[in-house]
């Protein structure tokens, strides 16, 4: 690929990656699974095939100004290869990390959560950071179709895209439900605000507003039109060269293999169905960094219908056709040996239904069977295990394998009760809620208490048993200790959730406010609140801030210690609109934590 459209396509997703995140350090690898990835760079395509620049009609070109000015930033003169000349002129795009204004709990902070970091575009007169991109604009003329550039003394070829029909998308695979849900419409606005994913809206018949508009002047209050008044902002010129690129690929590949173009809109526009007390909907769509690898290929080969179709099928191959994760370890136990059940979640991302079922090795019940729908999540239910566990000094197998018709993949669970033992079991690290991309692809995180900080979150926490009385009425002779990260400008929130899922015993909430609006003495408020009850006061609770964190004293209720001397629970860390939980990751929805059940006889 030549440089400067290598930078155009880098620039691009800027703002759909985030900014400034760098990758994780490596770690040892667990016999429980890789630990999750705090790196939210997803990877960007690579191909050794070289693209013309792309031209359509009726628009202006735009490409990296990097790719365009001269020593010391000279804009070059532009000419057509009729020696016409062409109008450049810089323009300059602000990418801001996008942060949604609503309390937790709400749409938009849930969608932006499942999309991952969001880029907010803005034009900007001058480079005043260093998020600033700089572009340049080429206007060519109407008539330049078919024409070439002289950029300076550099022979740009133009590869022109026609004027062309809207293709009118017809995907029989999305049903009215998904395409009208709210949250699916939700992800569509945010992932909008990158010009590179705003096209796929259209797939849903839904047309996102251009981010310049105005009220039309003197116009009625009543009415709807709206104008641009000045010229449109660099976003959506790019949004719509965008939209423009994919009508002239798709329209190639409709009619060169109509089976493989319903195909790839599938899987453009693919929305899961996760079934449960309530039904939810969300996208399992492929990212802009795969689209971009997808259209790049289908621009390549648009003029031969044999490779166009070879082309869209390798990368269909390349889609995940299912995934698993592990729902909740100990939620739910075995009334008899009090043992986890463990709760494995498999969803079918294929094109046909699909027989799923998970189970591991040498258990005693054979595996439940289920007929999984295309686009559909299913939750199955592990027995407890039924051989005791081994004293001999080997590993204890607890893995778990997830089938979804012929794809299967190894999920590390907790069958059997961590055990506290001095000097304390250690909560740590908390994992960030899944998201779209790492959730389709099955990235499994480790359920043990490795001991680790938390890379994200900035939370440690020991579980532990108090070495004397503790004058606590209500105390159980246990106590959570923390450690978290002290934040000048975010609100934390921090809940532990004792016993079972769904049906909490207890739930200790500690409220921790930002540092720049209380003294520096100021004092945090840890409360507990039990089925039926209002909140109160967590009886014993300490909250001491130091410069740089806050460290928390939290008694573990008496009725939170299930006999015979175990407690299930749960711990969710907010801070901004960021959450982490322990033991497992959870879906940005999630109302509480999955559980992990600790074994105290042992101590």
């Amino acid at each position: 690929m030549p440089k400067h459209h290598r930078i155009l396509a880098c620039a691009l997703l800027l703002p759909l990656i985030g900014c400034g995140s760098t990758a994780p350090p490596k770690r040892d690898p667990s016999p429980f699974g890789p630990a999750q990835s705090t790196n939210l760079l997803p990877p960007l395509p690579e191909t050794d095939e070289k693209l013309p620049l792309f031209a359509v009609f009726g628009q202006t070109l735009i490409v990296p100004a990097s790719s365009v000015l001269g020593p010391g930033g000279r804009i070059p003169q532009a000419k057509l290869d009729d020696g016409r000349e062409v109008t450049v002129s810089i323009r300059r795009v602000l990418v801001e990390p996008f942060t949604p204004t609503q309390a937790f709990g709400a749409l938009e902070n849930s969608a932006s959560r499942w999309i991952g970091p969001i880029g907010r575009w803005h034009d900007s007169p001058a480079k005043t950071s260093p998020k600033t991109i700089e572009f340049c604009e080429i206007e060519l003329p109407p008539d330049a179709i078919g024409h070439w550039l002289w950029l300076g003394a550099q022979h740009i070829d133009l590869a022109w895209i026609p004027a062309e029909k809207p293709l009118k998308f017809e995907i029989p695979s999305l049903s009215p439900e998904a395409r009208g849900d709210a949250f699916v419409r939700e992800c569509l606005r945010l992932e909008g605000m990158n010009p590179l994913a705003r096209w796929r809206s259209s797939l849903f018949g839904i047309t996102l507003p251009p981010a310049t508009q105005a009220a039309i002047p003197f116009a009625p209050d009543a009415t709807e039109a709206i104008v641009r008044p000045k010229a449109p902002a660099v976003g959506d010129l790019l949004a719509d060269r965008q939209a423009a690129l994919w009508n002239h690929a798709l329209s190639h590949l409709q009619r060169a293999d109509a089976v493989v173009y319903r195909r790839v809109l599938t899987e453009c526009s693919r929305v899961v169905r996760f079934e449960g007390a309530t039904t939810r909907f969300a996208p399992a769509w492929a990212d802009a960094a795969q689209l971009q690898l997808l259209l790049d290929q289908l621009l390549i080969n648009r003029d031969n219908p044999r490779a166009l179709g070879a082309a869209a099928t390798a990368w269909l191959a390349m889609r995940p056709p299912a995934c698993a994760w592990v729902n909740d370890d100990a939620g739910l136990l075995d009334a008899d040996s009090r043992l986890p059940l463990p709760r494995i979640g498999v969803a079918n991302l294929g094109d046909a239904s699909a027989l799923g079922w998970a189970g591991g090795k040498g258990e005693s019940q054979s595996p439940e069977l289920l007929s999984i729908p295309p686009d559909r999540a299913q939750i199955l239910a592990i027995p407890a295990l039924s051989r005791p566990a081994p004293t001999d000094g080997s590993n204890d197998a607890q893995m778990i394998e997830a089938h979804v018709g012929s794809w299967s993949s190894m999920l590390a669970v907790n069958r059997r009760s961590v055990i506290a033992r001095p000097p304390g079991l250690m909560i740590a690290p908390t994992y960030i809620d899944h998201a779209l991309m790492p959730w389709t692809m099955s990235q499994s995180i480790s359920p043990l208490p490795s001991g680790e900080r938390s890379q994200v979150g900035a939370l440690a926490a020991r579980l532990v048993r108090e070495a004397g009385p503790t004058n606590i009425p209500s105390g159980s002779g246990w106590s959570i200790y923390m450690e978290v990260e002290r934040s000048a400008f975010e609100h934390q929130t921090v809940r532990i959730w004792f016993g079972p899922i769904n049906r909490p015993t207890h739930v200790v909430q500690v409220e921790l406010p930002e540092t720049s609006r209380i003294p520096e003495s100021g004092e945090a408020v840890a409360t507990v609140r039990e089925p039926g009850a209002r909140d109160a006061l967590l009886p014993g609770a300490q909250i001491i801030p130091a410069a740089t964190h806050w460290s928390l004293r939290l008694p573990v209720p008496n009725r939170a210690v299930e006999r015979p001397g175990l407690v299930r629970l749960g711990v969710e860390h907010i801070r901004g609109n960021l959450r982490s939980s322990w033991p497992r990751a959870i879906f940005p929805w999630a109302t509480e934590p999955a559980r992990a059940c600790v074994d105290l006889t042992r101590w």
